[in-house]
């Protein structure tokens, strides 16, 4: 039942580079501007928000894999490091977008990965029904760990 989270984690690999695209690239877009990006910051901005997301799914994946395992300490360490990589996240988009968007932005990554732990609990535990509940359930946004 690895399935799903292998696509997500397909899916998320694929999207990221398009979600850290950056409308100033677009040369319409570069003529209706006024001064334009620095390229090698742009560069580097993109970068580094590309290593941010990648750090996201590797982070999960260490805890499923721990999971599955069945390695408590490993699945604790890995959660922390959940956290941490979600921080960074979060924070990277405050000097942009201010604090309250960087709070919801880690909030909103908090429910993404309580659902999915949700779902890997009950896949550990060889729980179809509830693997097919986590699956269909909407989306939440509850905040399932701590910052530290």
């Amino acid at each position: 039942m690895r399935h799903p989270l292998y696509a997500l984690s397909l899916a998320v690999l694929l999207l990221s580079p398009a979600a850290c695209a950056h409308s100033a690239d677009s040369p319409t877009a570069a003529a209706s501007q006024g001064p334009q990006a620095n390229p090698l910051k742009v560069a580097e901005t993109k970068a580094a928000l590309r290593d941010l997301w990648l750090g996201h799914i590797f982070s999960i994946r260490t805890v499923a894999v721990a999971t599955m395992d069945k390695n408590a300490s490993a699945r604790e360490a890995a959660e922390k490091g959940v956290v941490v990589n979600a921080q960074q996240i979060a924070g990277s988009i405050e000097p942009f977008y201010g604090k309250p968007a960087s709070d919801k932005l880690f909030t909103l990554l908090a429910g993404h990965y309580g659902a999915i732990r949700d779902h890997l609990d009950a896949t550990a535990a060889g729980n179809s029904a509830q693997q097919d509940l986590q699956s269909s359930s909407s989306p939440r946004t509850r905040l399932t760990f701590r910052s530290s």
